[in-house]
């Protein structure tokens, strides 16, 4: 089969001979290369890289805001959504790095993992504050 076939553009081609792929389940090898294939649906594509973004910019908010009741809350709350999107974030890029999802996904990636580390900072450190205050 020939790069850029209507197979390979709906991602159901090998990535290495443009061989299709349609009818095998995800993670098989390609019959005529053996290449180990990630069969991908179109969330795939943009759903990993993005998902760091809204939670960097969830946990800055939550560490820097200060509720009536609950100080202590919002610095932990603040680590949950950083933490998660630290992780989400290297794996984004990896995923970039692999090819299983765009490169044009790559600075959503780079972007949410920074704000992430930026927040679960923030949040630590308010952490920290709280605690040395209370004793």
């Amino acid at each position: 089969m020939l790069p850029g076939s209507t197979s390979q553009a709906s991602g159901r081609a090998c990535r290495s001979c443009g061989y299709s792929l349609r009818g095998l389940r995800a993670g098989r090898r390609c019959p005529e290369c053996g290449t180990r294939n990630r069969l991908t649906e179109p969330l795939r594509e943009y759903w990993p890289a993005d998902a760091p973004l809204p939670l960097g910019l969830l946990s800055i908010v939550l560490s820097a805001a200060r509720f009536e009741e609950g100080v202590f809350n919002s610095a932990v709350l603040g680590l949950v959504p950083g933490v998660l999107g630290v992780y989400m974030g290297v794996r984004a890029l990896r995923l970039v790095k692999s090819g299983e999802i765009a490169a044009d996904f790559h600075k959503n990636a780079q972007m949410g993992l920074v704000l992430s580390c930026v927040g679960t900072g923030l949040s630590t450190i308010s952490l920290i504050a709280l605690i040395i205050a209370l004793l």
